[in-house]
């Protein structure tokens, strides 16, 4: 199933400028029923700097069909639609064969069901009310398909050069010879590929050793035909004219047993070591790769996220020291940010503008700067005093870009010459990328961080305007909410109540009276004592806080204070008549702090009590009233409240 852009003839997917996200625009299959969310979902990734093509499918057949059609990055689905859900998708998935990235984006998914979801086969799911993950998500679920992909290709490239290394091991050019007791030769051939040295001569009746050049008397080679002429069979390794050979010398008898030489067969072995070095080199670059993705996707912070990338970068790029240099989007400035290996500070204190030096060059002109001779061109490298003393003799400077960004810089250093073929350099641009997704990941956190700050001070702002608002209702009660907020902290506080509780206390503490709001003028300012039936529609006022305040998710850990702060500890209190322990904790020290603030503030049915009366009622009120471990802490603590009442503390 294809569908129609909004506003265009021409059906399916939306036509957009190829940049290379996957070698180019993210291609994305939604599996959704509401053409308005997968647009929505598009524009989230649009925001996070993504360049897409995308088409909407809600049906099993639509599905199997999308996936034979092209290929795709990531599939996006809905967990449940009218004709399709979540678990058909991972089924019709599975049945293609292939292996995508699949995000479940849901409005109503619980946690249980999401497990469940990703046991079967699932790679993340997300909430469509909390969208602003998805772009992490994606980039994520992105990177781990490329080093599946990257994983299988090089598991299928070890498997194809073991099929040739058995072809090379079974027409390598072998030699064959013997030699006599003296170890001289008797015979020799060149194998399949003809003479060793290039001619068809033989080096008959000449010394193995002076033959083969080898001026170390104690080799593999001459000392293991001397083992064979004792009666072993020695294997051996040896090089010659920049060959490796591997062979075997067994003792050469004659018909009475006696041994009177050696004959021996030597293959080279030469390509299959280089082989198998290469494969060690890419096995622990890939190895390499892994632990710095490890460290960015365990949320490893940004210095030991550098500092493992620069880690990686010694021991696979096999350089002397390396540092990574980042770039200041406000200033448009390289400055130092981790290093290894240096010797001294030689670039510790580097700011450079981009295009100023190799560094400023490789960013701004987002390429690999390559200097393999420092000694005749140091360039602006020698503006530092103590590089001489780190004696470099080659540099490599390599952007580090992440969404069409520049970064930063990584430099890496050699104290001798060093040949740089295309998969170093291919092996450092991987490195440049990994450590250019740290710094991205680092500044998209902070960004999170820095919203959920915002985001918090915004509803505490919200939570003390409605709290200033109840009190300019009942001007009697005027900074009342204000001063039992921070006097409850405190005496919080002093019983050991952690921050994080503390937090919840404080947003109880100033909508304690929330439910007040529904109490009309003419009860809630009355100067005289309440009538039987005002009284019970003043008691309601914290069942109404409770359902004001209850269905919003966020404040249900400060229900306690407006909920219960009218419950005593014998049971006598209201609404629900709790006794004890049954009153919440952050309740209980409310309490005290509420009727403290009551008792030393004017009323207009009375004047506000002296500070030794009102400590007096507290203490009367300790077991009946209060609970009398806080109230003895409270006590202790006293002079500190008669500081926030509105007179200070010289009120009579």
């Amino acid at each position: 199933m294809t569908e129609a852009r909004p506003g265009a003839s021409s059906p399916r997917r939306t036509a957009v400028a190829p940049v290379a996200v996957v070698g180019g625009p993210l291609q994305v299959l939604f599996v959704e029923d509401s053409e308005d969310d997968a647009a929505l979902v598009v524009r989230q990734l649009r925001q996070a700097g993504y360049i897409l093509n995308w088409e909407r499918v809600d049906t099993a057949p639509a599905m199997a069909t999308a996936l034979r059609a092209q290929v795709w990055d990531l599939i996006v689905c809905d967990f449940s639609m009218p004709q399709f859900d979540a678990w058909g998708a991972l089924e019709v998935l599975r049945q293609s064969g292939l292996d995508l990235p699949f995000v479940i984006v849901s409005g109503t998914i619980g946690e249980d069901t999401a497990v469940q979801a990703m046991k079967g086969g699932a790679h993340d799911y997300l909430l469509k009310g909390n969208l602003t993950r998805l772009p992490a998500a994606v980039e994520r679920e992105l990177r781990e398909a490329i080093v599946r992909r990257e994983r299988d290709r090089v598991e299928e490239e070890l498997r194809d050069r073991d099929r040739r290394l058995r072809l090379v091991v079974e027409q390598a050019p072998l030699l064959l010879w013997t030699t006599d007791a003296e170890l001289r030769f008797t015979s020799f051939e060149g194998g399949a590929s003809g003479r060793a040295d290039g001619t068809d001569s033989r080096p008959l009746g000449m010394a193995l050793q002076a033959y083969f050049q080898m001026t170390v008397p104690g080799s593999s080679l001459v000392a293991s035909h001397r083992r064979a002429l004792g009666g072993d069979s020695v294997a051996y390794e040896f090089n010659w004219r920049a060959l490796t050979f591997q062979g075997r010398a067994e003792p050469l008898r004659d018909q009475t047993g006696r041994i009177v030489g050696v004959i021996s067969v030597g293959l080279d072995v030469t390509e299959r070591k280089r082989a198998q070095e290469k494969i060690d080199r890419q096995l622990q670059r890939l190895g390499a790769l892994h632990t710095i993705d490890m460290a960015i996707t365990g949320g490893v912070e940004l210095t030991r996220a550098l500092g493992v990338v620069l880690e990686q970068a010694l021991g696979g790029l096999r350089v002397d020291a390396a540092d990574i240099l980042l770039l200041n989007p406000h200033t448009q400035e390289l400055s130092f940010a981790a290093e290894r290996g240096f010797l001294t500070l030689a670039l510790r204190y580097t700011r450079l503008r981009l295009g100023e030096c190799y560094a400023g060059r490789a960013a701004l002109e987002r390429r690999i700067i390559d200097v393999p001779n420092l000694v005749g061109y140091p360039g602006q490298l020698a503006r530092s005093p103590l590089l001489p003393e780190e004696q470099f003799v080659a540099y490599c400077a390599a952007p580090l870009i992440a969404k069409g960004q520049v970064r930063g810089v990584l430099e890496v250093f050699q104290r001798r010459p060093a040949a740089r073929d295309n998969e170093w350099l291919e092996f450092l641009d991987a490195l440049a990328v990994q450590a250019a997704i740290a710094i991205d990941n680092a500044s998209l956190f902070a960004d999170v961080q820095r919203a959920n700050v915002e985001l918090t001070l915004a509803y505490d702002t919200t939570l003390e305007g409605w709290a200033q608002a109840l009190d300019l209702r009942d001007q009697a009660t005027e900074g009342h909410s204000r001063r039992v907020t921070e006097m409850a902290v405190r005496l919080g506080r002093a019983l050991g109540v952690g921050e994080a509780e503390l937090v919840h206390m404080r947003r109880g503490a100033l909508l304690h009276d929330i439910g007040k709001i529904a109490i009309p003028d003419h009860i809630l300012r009355k100067p005289g004592s309440l009538a039987s039936d005002e009284e019970q529609l003043m008691r309601q006022h914290p069942v109404r806080a409770y359902t004001l305040l209850s269905p919003i998710a966020y404040l249900r850990p400060a229900l306690d204070i407006p909920y219960c702060h009218h419950e005593k500890w014998d049971g006598s209190g209201y609404p629900r008549g709790l006794r004890g322990e049954q009153i919440p904790l952050a309740a209980r020290i409310f309490a005290i702090v509420d009727v403290w603030d009551a008792l030393r503030s004017d009323r207009p049915y009375r004047p506000a009590w002296g500070r030794d009366r009102a400590l007096a009622h507290i203490r009367e009120q300790a077991g009946s009233h209060f609970d009398p471990r806080v109230v003895e802490v409270f006590l202790e603590i006293a002079d500190v409240f008669d500081k926030l009442l509105p007179s200070g503390p010289t009120r009579p």
